[in-house]
């Protein structure tokens, strides 16, 4: 066997493994883009990722729509490491064209840049690899009427990860593929119900070249899952003070040539915001609630696949040190319970 189609599968089952875990362990989590799944921010993140009827930033993430909500302009930065060594980055800029337009742009890197100890067939070691991707969304939205705003994104991804090696070398592919496309609405149908609904990567996808057993050039296709959410938020009181519930259902039932999935699936997230105090709001959630058909004609398989995530974090107002400053920090498992997550980002409102 060449060196080089036995790398190819050392990186592929390096690459399935990476994806699958990072959201949606089992039907899912096997599935082209998962990395594309997990929640994009802290604030998201504490909550259980629930954030689509009415995210406060990141608006490219979670629903274009939003762009054109406020008339501020806002900055985000942030990072995460997640479970199994794998670390993120997040930039996001928005801001209001007057009177009825917003325009955003959002840039996430997920990777992992310390793909240690791998081997070829006679167990030499290899140099270090890494794994890494940039996504890019440009947004905009127009406000329709006071209560319906609607939104799209373009979008742009990036991958790198090693496909081949010469000796302890490695070879290693990047792609820049563009393409892919989000629409997005959001309804307020009374001062404390939204709602919100978002399509998501119709068209997205990435090629790498591969390396085959002579050294010639193999083009790996994927095509991204789209997904259809529906979410929505109710705004009340506990203790004379403001909470609010978030819920998010996607649905995920046509693969990235738009054919029907073997086995369609839904996600349930959800989580709260209780603002005890005007400077520091607790945050928490369970995410990654897998409904499927198993439910009906499988009840014990299902059962004994179920899992979910716990979340938890907190909003930081800053306002006092910068002015329109905060902090948002997430905790939470993933899926399938084989590490802790920690997010961090910062948010400037100007």
């Amino acid at each position: 066997m060449h060196r080089s189609s036995h790398m190819l599968r050392i990186t592929l089952f390096l690459l399935t493994a990476l994806l699958a875990g990072v959201v949606h362990a089992g039907r899912l989590g096997g599935q082209p883009g998962a990395y594309l799944r997990a929640p994009v921010g802290a604030d998201a993140c504490a909550r259980g990722g629930a954030n689509t009827a009415a995210p406060r930033h990141l608006f490219s993430w979670w629903n274009p729509s939003m762009l054109v909500s406020d008339k501020e302009r806002r900055l985000t930065l942030g990072g995460a490491y997640r479970s199994l060594g794998r670390t993120e980055g997040i930039c996001g800029w928005e801001f209001r064209v007057p009177p009825r337009v917003g325009m955003g742009l959002s840039v996430l890197y997920r990777g992992d840049p310390f793909l240690n100890r791998l081997y070829d067939e006679d167990e030499n070691e290899l140099e270090r690899g890494a794994y890494s991707t940039l996504t890019f969304k440009i947004g905009l939205a127009y406000l329709v009427t006071r209560v319906l705003y609607l939104g799209g994104n373009v979008s742009a991804f990036y991958q790198s990860l090693p496909v081949g090696y010469r000796g302890e070398k490695l070879r290693n592919e990047s792609s820049i593929d563009m393409g892919g496309f989000d629409f997005g609405a959001r309804l307020q149908t009374a001062d404390n119900i939204s709602f919100g609904l978002v399509v998501k990567n119709l068209g997205a996808g990435i090629t790498l070249n591969t390396v085959g057993d002579w050294d010639y050039d193999v083009p790996l296709e994927t095509k991204f899952l789209p997904s259809l959410t529906l979410g929505s938020q109710v705004k009340g009181s506990l203790r004379d003070k403001p909470f609010i519930w978030s819920c998010d259902l996607a649905g995920y039932l046509l693969n990235g040539d738009f054919e029907k999935l073997e086995h369609p699936v839904a996600v349930l997230n959800n989580g709260f915001e209780w603002q005890n105090w005007d400077t520091f709001h607790i945050r928490a959630g369970i995410r990654d609630i897998d409904l499927n058909g198993d439910m009906v004609s499988a009840r014990s398989r299902y059962r004994d696949a179920f899992s979910f995530a716990v979340t938890a974090g907190f909003l930081l107002d800053l306002s006092s040190i910068v002015k329109g400053l905060s902090l948002n920090y997430a905790f939470s498992t993933d899926k399938v319970w084989a590490g802790v997550e920690n997010q961090l980002d910062f948010l400037l409102v100007f």
